[in-house]
């Protein structure tokens, strides 16, 4: 999912900047899917809010899975089934488990016996249902992919260089292109710190 617009992109490029004729509309576009997919990994959670079906490892001792998407709108079913197959005699009662919808930890009311891949959750989560929802919950994130977007557009002639000729012999030193570090702090902010495994 996007998490700017093109229009913001071109508000943020300023009149002086914005292509002849939106011509390069379609190249932002694409930038625009690929910056908000970066940001999204670099956050290690989901953006889209839908229905997921995750499997998890069970540690000796275990009591708390991360949900990656959230906030957390409902947990459908969880099963806890050392066979694998996920049949209904290895429903885990909604009693016996509860969820942190704000920061998708699910935590488990007791110890189950440990394995590979042997509880299931299914569940609704994740930050916004749509772009538009996006950008009213998630200000500050939309305002991190538009600067990151408008940065690599300006610079995209010269990614990967180490350096470019200007006027005369002079020489501007450009290096590789990297997150904007106003852009990283926001992203640290909304950061999932739960065991990655999405």
């Amino acid at each position: 999912m996007d998490l700017t617009t093109l229009d913001k992109v071109y508000l943020a490029l300023g009149t002086s900047g914005i292509p002849t004729d939106k011509a390069h509309g379609g190249l932002l576009s694409e930038m625009i899917t690929a910056v908000s997919a970066r940001v999204e990994q670099s956050m290690r959670r989901h953006v889209q809010s839908t229905s997921r079906t995750v499997v998890y490892d069970v540690q000796p001792g275990q009591r708390m899975v991360q949900l990656f998407g959230y906030p957390v709108t409902s947990v459908t079913t969880v099963h806890h089934d050392l066979d694998r197959d996920f049949a209904s005699d290895s429903l885990v009662d909604s009693d016996n488990y509860s969820v942190d919808s704000r920061t998708g930890a699910l935590w488990l009311d007791y110890e189950y016996a440990p394995g590979r891949q042997i509880l299931q959750v299914v569940y609704t989560g994740g930050m916004a249902a749509t772009t538009a929802a996006f950008l009213t919950a998630f200000p500050d994130v939309t305002q991190a992919v538009t600067m990151q977007v408008v940065e690599e557009y300006r610079r995209r002639n010269a990614h990967g260089a180490n350096s470019v000729a200007v006027a005369g012999d002079s020489v501007s030193f450009v290096g590789d292109v990297q997150m904007l570090p106003l852009a990283t702090q926001i992203i640290e902010r909304h950061r999932c710190w739960g065991e990655y495994s999405i």
